[in-house]
């Protein structure tokens, strides 16, 4: 399944309108203060108007360091979210690293790292 998702993720998903989820550097631990952002993630797809088939957990890193370490990491950030997810919701969901690529932030500076070492939430089937 995540070879399937992983050429359709920029052309067939929606994101979930709320704030990403974001890591120190090397970190794939989900910082306490993110867990608030967990239970908004849970209420806002169970929301009515939304009828989820499937949610992908998709995991980034900054650009700095290789692909070598940065897959991984990304891998384990997603993983991270998603089982922290899957405590709280029932959902259909896959946990996918995306290692640096998709950046929404310059990697030059330290403070646009941090934001492309983030973990998405992307849902699959939006049907309104």
């Amino acid at each position: 399944l995540r070879e399937k998702l992983k050429p359709s993720l920029p052309q067939a998903l929606s994101l979930l309108p709320i704030q990403k989820f974001y890591f120190d550097v090397n970190q794939s631990k989900l910082d306490a203060k993110l867990r608030p952002y967990l239970a908004e993630a849970v209420k806002e797809l169970s929301k009515p108007e939304y009828k989820v088939k499937h949610l992908a957990v998709v995991g980034y890193a900054d650009a700095k360091g290789t692909d070598k370490t940065n897959c991984p990491l990304s891998e384990a950030r997603a993983n991270t979210v998603f089982q922290e997810l899957r405590k709280q919701t029932r959902l259909t969901m896959t946990a996918l690293g995306l290692c640096s690529t998709n950046p929404i932030s310059d990697n030059e500076t330290p403070e646009g790292q941090q934001m492309n070492r983030r973990v998405e939430l992307w849902i699959f089937d939006l049907q309104k």
